[in-house]
This record gives structure tokens, C-alpha cells and sequence, in this order.
């Protein structure tokens, strides 16, 4: 188990931190989050791609 307090403190870029974590998830690593203590998953990725998406279109 992995615990972050912030994503974005895995690197300088969010981007490429979130790129880092998904790969973390695809690994089988569980990731909580120490601000609310939930556990991130690869869903709370896709829903965030597609309000990204959704904005840009």
C-alpha cells in the first residue's frame, strides 16, 4: 500500500505524475489518499479524462 498526501508531489509535472500513478494502479498498487483517506482508483482517472475531454471538445 502507498500512501500520497498531494499527486501532484510525485513530480513537478501533474501530468506526468498522474501518468506515474496510473501505471502504479495497473501494477496492483493500492493508493489512499491521506487528505480524506479514500482510495484512488483507475475510474477516478477516467472520469477525470473525460471532463478534460468534454471541456476541450
Amino acid at each position: 500500500m502507498l500512501v500520497v498526501s498531494a499527486l501532484d508531489r510525485l513530480g513537478r509535472d501533474l501530468w506526468s505524475a498522474m501518468e506515474y500513478t496510473k501505471k502504479l494502479l495497473r501494477m496492483g498498487i493500492r493508493i489512499i489518499s491521506a487528505n480524506d483517506n479514500t482510495e484512488i482508483t483507475e475510474r477516478d482517472f477516467e472520469e477525470m479524462d473525460n471532463f478534460i475531454k468534454s471541456i476541450c471538445e
